[in-house]
């Protein structure tokens, strides 16, 4: 398959660029041609990367049919309007929907703003040209169902990737700490572009609040402060900071190549933002061990789930007392790292490559179709029943991580529960974490891989029909098989369930 994956831009280091590069990873390890055109050059990336990339586009939507000439997919991504993406359609298309920040939020040039409107005025025609739309979280989903009138089946929901190898929990690099004249400090980290809607403004705030409680407490903050569109904004926080006295209290560290380390430094990760498509440092900061306080507000809670704390988004006093209750917090804080290692377990690469194979088929099934979408012709996404195989896949993806990551032995018992539930933890752990525990991530990773071969079983299967092959009478016999098979086992567990008698 020839693969194009476009945008305006491709920065390694910020969320959209790292969703382009996990594409790009996963459609070359299929042995698919992948190659990016952009229209200015991308930074922070592999050097073989740069090899497959295309910059420039001039001439208009005309001249660019010529660079995606042969593709047999399109993977435009889209957070605000560029000139590559008036070709969408031009092949099979996915859109890319990444969100766009309400103009009403940013606080930089005029031009900025009037970009982000245009942006979200074309969001709804552009998604009405693409073939199927592709987006991190379930918010997005639903602003695009909600605001843009894309119909929920042409919608799927892909998150973030977040490499264990890379975030994971480890001790403080101490030159890093003394680099910033942390010794001693309670750290509050937030890791961004420091643009309006972040509202590091209100982290500011609630740091001087936390502060009358926690003296030593202070706010480092990682990510881009340098660039022309943030400048308005970055000035008022350097304002602000003064203002408050905090001068000896906040850290700006700039973009780092760094960041793992960064992370490590941090005693809890906040963030006050008010509108985020998913919130990639969220995940970063609880795959390192690191307790998570977010404003409840965009995708927070989604991402978050029940692995953080949220409170209310807009108040700094709100967002204080968190805050101060986590560093004070010895257990609330242990607990609070646990919760968010399980959670950052389910951003694994197994369930972002198995949703993509899902994308590549339906993508080979709409491509050799003469019914596929064609510049706001009527959607078909395919017969009944591949329709309902799609949802079975979903279905079985939700179902594959059998785990329960994030069931806590409790006891309510008045006084003497937390001792009750301490004694029931270690009485177990010695046969949990050794046996039981590894045992069931084994069974986990079968049940994805087994997602996965179903995948590439249908992509095959597809393949041989849409070329006029028969499908070999061995596979038909071996799927009536483990029908049959599937039928008598859920007779036997609805049997035991419901007490039949002789069984157990």
């Amino acid at each position: 398959m020839r693969v194009h994956i476009v945008n305006s831009n491709l920065e390694g280091m910020d969320a959209v660029g790292r969703y382009m590069l996990d594409q790009w990873r996963f459609f070359r390890a299929r042995g698919d041609d992948v190659r990016l055109n952009l229209t200015s050059p991308p930074h922070h990336v592999p050097d073989e990367l740069a090899e497959h990339a295309t910059v420039g586009a001039t001439g208009g939507p005309a001249n660019y049919a010529a660079m995606f000439n042969g593709a047999d997919l399109l993977i435009f991504h889209y957070s605000i309007v560029y000139p590559l993406i008036e070709s969408i359609g031009a092949a099979c298309s996915v859109l890319c929907f990444h969100n766009i920040t309400p103009p009403g939020l940013w606080q930089g040039a005029a031009y900025d703003r009037e970009a982000l409107q245009r942006s979200i005025d074309r969001a709804a025609q552009l998604a009405d040209r693409a073939d199927l739309i592709v987006t991190p979280s379930a918010y997005n989903a639903a602003q695009l169902a909600a605001r843009y009138g894309v119909a929920p089946d042409r919608i799927r929901v892909i998150p973030f990737v977040i490499d264990p190898a890379v975030y994971c929990p480890g001790s403080a690099d101490r030159a890093l700490r003394t680099r910033y004249g942390l010794n001693g400090r309670k750290v509050i980290l937030f890791v961004g572009r420091m643009a309006s809607n972040k509202r590091v403004d209100l982290l500011l705030e609630a740091l001087a609040l936390v502060r009358k409680h926690v003296p030593e407490a202070a706010l480092l903050l990682v990510g881009d402060q340098q660039s022309p569109a943030l400048a308005p904004y970055v000035a008022q926080v350097h304002e602000r900071v003064s203002d408050l006295g905090l001068q000896q209290d906040v850290v700006f560290a700039g973009l780092t190549d760094e960041l793992p380390a960064h992370y490590r430094l941090a005693s809890v990760y906040a963030t006050a933002s008010e509108h985020e498509g998913f919130g990639v440092p969220l995940v970063e900061a609880m795959a390192s061990g690191v307790p998570v306080v977010a404003s409840d507000a965009a995708a927070h809670s989604e991402v978050v789930d029940a692995a953080g704390l949220l409170c209310v988004s807009n108040d700094a006093s709100a967002m204080a007392d968190v805050l101060v209750r986590v560093l004070c917090e010895p257990a609330l804080h242990a607990d609070l790292s646990r919760r968010g290692l399980a959670r950052a377990m389910s951003f694994s690469r197994e369930r972002h490559d198995a949703a993509w194979e899902r994308i590549a088929g339906e993508a080979a099934l709409l491509a050799g179709s003469a019914q596929r979408r064609r510049y706001g012709a009527a959607t078909v996404s395919g017969t009944h029943e591949r329709i309902a195989i799609n949802a079975d896949l979903q279905r079985l993806e939700a179902m594959a991580d059998i785990m329960l990551r994030d069931y806590r032995i409790e006891s309510r018992v008045p006084v003497v529960g937390a001792f009750i539930a301490w004694v029931r933890r270690n009485l177990t752990s010695h046969l949990r974490e050794p046996y039981i525990d590894p045992v069931l991530e084994r069974q986990v990773t079968f049940n994805r891989q087994i997602l996965l071969s179903l995948i590439r079983l249908l992509r095959w299967q597809d393949s041989l029909r849409a070329s006029g092959a028969p499908v070999p009478g061995d596979i038909e016999q071996r799927l009536a098989r483990l029908e049959a098979q599937i039928e008598t086992l859920s007779a036997q567990i609805e049997s035991g369930l419901h007490g039949e008698p002789g069984r157990s």
